[in-house]
């Protein structure tokens, strides 16, 4: 998704999603990154690696977690019981003696509270900042040809821009008014199945709070168990899980309570599936489809003008 900037397009070529430009100025070769996301924080920290120097532009502050806190996973951190309030105070606290302040680093403080919206993991960014391989740079302001200007009154010239702006959840190849959106997002079942049908699964849309490698490798193992169970039931399998698990359009979750309602489903798809061997489909869901839960209704989107894409 590129954001919309004032002034001349760039001269030079524009790549999007990731945001990259090769300096031309200077004595050394360098890649300048916008956004601070994921992708755009590993690929500066590679650029630097690769080619010397690499510069970060971010319009905003983000929160950014290492990979591990005192040799711990981040994600391990991450405790259901715990209230949200009580885990955003415990990460803050173990960031502060990570990390220390942000400004120490020259990176924007962030403007939201931890956790409202997607962080970035990364273990190597605060460490190219301090060793001066990765520049901060302010928000962009317009461009002049192959001359970026930055909000602070700086200026550098670039010629190759990748844009890491974030995206737009979209399913082109399908009809989309199969899905109930809400807020830009599909509702699914714990990030996977679409209420109302069958044999259709999404994979890989959540963000969560820290590491996601658990929720990918039981995700999966779910997944694999779900395609499996919907051969032997009549109805959508998603219909009979929402009856124990809500579904929900936000992908930003924890990884133990993700964790934990993959468990709690796939119980219930074992269960499900035990009952269709012995008695037969029919018979297993007969109880369920007389109280399935009745369908959100919200307008479905059917066309690129119903998602508005926001602007940086």
């Amino acid at each position: 998704m590129s954001p919309g900037i004032r002034g001349r397009s760039p001269a030079g070529s524009c790549i999007p999603r990731i945001t990259n430009a090769r300096r031309t100025s200077g004595a050394a070769s360098g890649y300048w990154w916008s956004a601070g996301g994921n992708s755009a924080s590993d690929l500066a920290v590679e650029a630097a690696a690769t080619f010397g120097v690499s510069d970060l532009s971010m319009r905003s502050g983000y929160w950014f977690l290492p990979k591990t806190i005192f040799g711990v996973p981040s994600s391990e951190w991450d405790r259901v019981w715990l209230s949200m309030p009580v885990q955003r105070q415990v990460f803050k606290i173990l960031l502060r003696l990570s990390y220390g302040r942000y400004e120490r680093y020259g990176l924007p403080k962030p403007d939201h509270p931890l956790f409202t919206k997607d962080v970035t993991v990364n273990s190597s960014l605060m460490s190219a900042l301090l060793h001066g391989k990765v520049r901060p740079r302010k928000e962009i302001r317009r461009f002049e040809g192959t001359t970026v200007h930055f909000a602070d009154g700086a200026a550098d010239d670039y010629d190759t821009i990748v844009w890491a702006a974030g995206y737009r959840t979209r399913f082109p190849f399908l009809d989309e008014s199969m899905f109930t959106w809400e807020n830009g997002q599909p509702l699914l079942i714990e990030h996977v199945l679409p209420p109302r049908y069958a044999d259709l699964y999404v994979f890989g849309l959540v963000a969560p709070r820290s590491g996601a490698g658990k929720i990918i490798s039981h995700g999966s193992d779910f997944l694999a168990e779900a395609v499996q169970a919907q051969r032997l039931l009549p109805v959508p399998l998603s219909d009979l899980l929402a009856r124990h698990v809500k579904a929900r359009s936000s992908i930003l979750a924890g990884s133990a309570e993700i964790l934990g309602k993959l468990r709690l489903a796939r119980r219930v798809l074992r269960g499900y599936t035990r009952r269709a061997r012995l008695l037969g489909g029919g018979l297993a869901t007969w109880a369920a489809r007389r109280e399935l839960p009745p369908m959100p209704t919200t307008d479905p989107l059917r066309d690129t003008e119903k998602i508005k894409e926001p602007s940086l």
